[in-house]
């Protein structure tokens, strides 16, 4: 770690040219304009105003991420002081390079018009600009000023100081009323100058600054320990930003965009799972706290582990939809980690069932509920080993048993779903396993909406594969509402054996309706084989609250029975 002590012009015109910049993780500016006003009477009047925290990011070849083409060497990027050293920038009106909407920028500065009070009777102080105070030759508009200054050189600033300083007094103190005494205007002048000087020498106040040289895991560790406004950075963020430094364009041109099209295919990916598949497939360690910077100035390596890994994005992706998983109920997104590595490195053998397996069996495991980038590196070796992707689905799935009681596993079906894991509640923690294999085996039997326009269409698929824009919602049989006016309010209303996933339409139209009753409407469809479609019984009888219990253990059984088979039909069951 280096200390150093740029003057605050130094630093605007780092951030202008591009020398000073922000990696991708940090936040917009945010700040309003009391703060800015706030920051400014702080440097007036000679208070702390805290630290800055750079990084030191490494010079690639030729130009270096985010920076002017004119400029070589290392980019400084703002790890924690961004939004004070914007502020500076829109006070004496320099843009930042980083700022790349110059209308955004432009509206800001307009209404940004901050005023110092230099009336020699008066205590200083900062307001912003209004009708009154642009009248009042009391007032004095700084930017103007500020911006003025920000472009002289070091050379000549004191001299261009006290000159405008000297001319700007002597115009205050010719509109002050002070009447026709000498001594008084002499007095106010050169009060008036005292304040504009000081206003001025601002800029030649020192920023302490602190620079780090450190590796992504330890700079991302830092900005999450300094930073105040309780921005969350991941490793992976930082290595982003460090694969930018050494690839200039790359994360812009091709990262950025793709992550943006699996957005609008309803498979939003995030980072910390994509980086390390592309490490993977360049053939190295995927725990990023040990890359080595090489495999980041490598292009061609890059670029060709991130055309594989695009290809597997793709084929996973159709795969999985193909036999009804929605990203959106998906656990976690990391469990995809072992398919996408298979698929990129071994490709052979690939099917919708094995790949399935894996993700479910990756899923139901917690595998990667933490420290991932171990488990990451562990299962990329293995993967790395097998002949095959059913090969290291295999291989994958023998080391695994699912996250559950001891006394519930049974040992020659360990992935076997019982029914008392279904006596408990559909949002508990634990239970979106069981919300995501619910939905996989009901997938199949292509579900109809129950109401609305689109009662008696499938509102799970598009075409023959699942319909990517889905939002499945998660409903109760018996009504929360009507269960509660009943006098039930026992957990078991959130169990599984109450809960069916329908579209959006259906809550509006159920209300606290009883089943009998909604059944009944003629606007729903809602048919014995549509029910059975749930594994809903469909006797009346059972629809009642009295019929509840029993209604609850006849529909455990089923689920789970129709689950197990659908695990059979995956492979994950024998």
């Amino acid at each position: 770690m280096s200390i150093s002590s740029p003057s605050l012009i130094d630093v605007v015109r780092s951030a202008k040219s591009g020398e000073w910049n922000i990696p991708g993780f940090q936040r917009g500016f945010v700040w309003q304009r009391p703060k800015i006003l706030l920051l400014l009477d702080s440097l007036f009047r000679g208070y702390p105003f805290g630290t800055v925290l750079n990084w030191k990011v490494p010079e690639a070849e030729g130009e270096v991420a985010g920076r002017s083409t004119a400029l070589k060497g290392h980019t400084t990027w703002v790890i924690d002081g961004q939004q004070r050293i914007s502020a500076l920038c829109m006070l004496t009106g320099q843009k930042p390079y980083w700022w790349k909407d110059a209308a955004d920028w432009d509206r800001r500065v307009h209404n940004l018009k901050p005023m110092l009070r230099v009336g020699p009777d008066v205590d200083a102080e900062f307001q912003l600009e209004n009708p009154v105070r642009r009248r009042d030759p009391e007032w004095f508009p700084v930017r103007p000023f500020l911006a003025d200054l920000a472009r002289v050189e070091y050379e000549d600033f004191e001299r261009a100081l006290d000159e405008r300083a000297s001319a700007e007094a002597s115009e205050i103190a010719k509109r002050l009323d002070l009447g026709d005494e000498r001594d008084r205007y002499v007095t106010a002048r050169d009060e008036v100058k005292r304040r504009l000087t000081r206003l001025g020498r601002i800029l030649l106040t020192s920023l302490p600054c602190q620079s780090i040289n450190l590796g992504p895991l330890a700079v991302a560790r830092v900005f999450e320990r300094v930073n105040r406004a309780g921005t969350r950075v991941r490793e992976t963020d930082v290595t982003v930003a460090w694969v930018e430094a050494h690839n200039p364009g790359w994360v812009r041109e091709s990262f950025l965009p793709f992550c943006s099209e699996l957005e609008n295919a309803g498979w939003d990916l995030p980072p910390s799972l994509l980086i390390p598949v592309l490490v993977a497939a360049c053939r190295q360690n995927p725990d990023l706290r040990n890359v080595p910077s090489t495999v980041w100035k490598d292009r061609a390596l890059l670029d060709d582990g991130w055309r594989r890994v695009r290809k597997s994005i793709e084929v996973v992706r159709q795969n999985l939809q193909s036999v009804g998983v929605p990203l959106r109920l998906v656990p976690s997104k990391n469990a995809l980690f072992p398919c996408l590595v298979a698929a990129t490195e071994r490709p052979r053998g690939l099917t919708p069932h094995a790949l399935t397996r894996m993700f479910l069996a990756a899923t139901a495991s917690g595998r990667y509920s933490a420290a991932t980038g171990t488990r990451f590196r562990e299962d990329s070796l293995l993967i790395g080993s097998s002949d095959s992707f059913s090969d290291a689905a295999d291989q994958y799935i023998a080391r695994l048993s699912p996250r559950r009681s001891g006394a519930n596993v049974v040992a020659e079906n360990p992935w076997k779903i019982p029914v008392s894991d279904l006596q408990s509640a559909y949002s508990r923690a634990g239970a979106r396993y069981l919300r995501l294999l619910y939905f996989l085996t009901v997938f199949p039997h292509e579900p109809m909406a129950w109401f609305g326009a689109n009662r008696a269409a499938s509102f799970t698929r598009t075409g023959n594969t699942l319909d990517p824009d889905l939002k499945p919602e998660w409903h109760h049989f018996f009504p929360r509402a009507f269960m509660k006016a009943q006098g039930v309010t026992d957990e078991r209303v959130h169990w599984f054996g109450n809960i069916v996933v329908l579209d959006a339409k259906a809550n509006r139209t159920i209300s606290a309706k009883a089943p009998r009753e909604y059944l009944q409407l003629k606007d729903v469809h809602a048919p014995p084989d549509e029910l059975a479609k749930q594994f809903i019984p469909s006797e009346s009888s059972l629809h009642t609250v009295s019929a509840f219990d029993k209604f609850l253990r006849k529909r455990h059984e089923r689920i789970a029975q129709a689950m197990n088979g659908r695990l059979r039909t995956i492979g994950l069951l024998r």
